[in-house]
């Protein structure tokens, strides 16, 4: 971890970060941050949006359809290396596309949270702030004591998959999810959890999984306006 997180900016000039986005780092510089893109055809606008905290059935429900944002970026220093694509999802799912920023419409960020209650874990599918696609919107890397002081948090969650892919997706072994408690004040691990063999729920926010202890849920993916 280079202490570099990825933030939405809509006008490169002012520098203003717009929302903070969960993003999924892959190796070798490659990431990609989930979102709900809707096309220029639908008509949408923030008063249309549902509330923060609303999760992705609900942006689905209004013409939202499963999209990535795509990009490199350096792995010592974290700056973006390349230009940022978004790549949507037919409908079905089983294909997807790049959408130019000349094609319009606007995206919401997806943030995958852990939400606990008692003993129980849910991971949870919500949806951020409204941002318009075109050649206006960034990813901009930020480090973290910036953002923390922004946020105002003292820990991060990170998300750990390991895929086995000699095993079809939906056999028992073929991912393990392990996250961590990371301070951010001294840079420490508090406490870590692993979890394995059926994942399903985790996609679509609708079952649960027993947990030692409480975890708090992830604020990556607010906008600031809120935060």
């Amino acid at each position: 971890f280079n202490e570099v997180i990825y933030v939405l900016v809509e006008d490169a000039a002012e520098g203003a970060v717009n929302a903070f986005v969960y993003a999924d780092n892959f190796g070798e510089g490659a990431f990609s941050i989930p979102v709900m893109y809707f096309s220029s055809d639908i008509e949408f606008d923030s008063t249309s949006l549902p509330p923060m905290g609303s999760v992705v059935q609900d942006a689905i429900a209004l013409g939202g359809v499963f999209s990535e944002l795509e990009f490199s970026a350096d792995v010592i220093t974290g700056q973006v290396v390349s230009p940022v694509s978004l790549y949507t999802a037919v409908e079905g799912g089983d294909a997807i596309f790049e959408t130019p920023r000349s094609q319009g419409g606007s995206l919401v960020p997806i943030v995958y949270s852990e939400v606990s209650v008692g003993k129980d874990l849910a991971f949870v599918e919500f949806i951020g702030s409204l941002h318009a696609w075109n050649d206006k919107l960034l990813v901009q890397p930020i480090d973290l004591d910036t953002f923390s002081g922004l946020i105002g948090l003292d820990l991060m969650v990170f998300d750990m998959f390991a895929s086995d892919f000699d095993k079809a997706d939906d056999e028992i072994g073929s991912l393990d999810f392990h996250f961590f408690e990371f301070n951010i004040t001294d840079r420490s691990l508090n406490s870590s959890y692993l979890y394995d063999d059926d994942f399903d729920y985790m996609f679509d926010g609708s079952g649960s999984q027993s947990a030692g202890k409480d975890v708090k849920s992830s604020a990556i993916g607010q906008s600031t306006s809120d935060a």
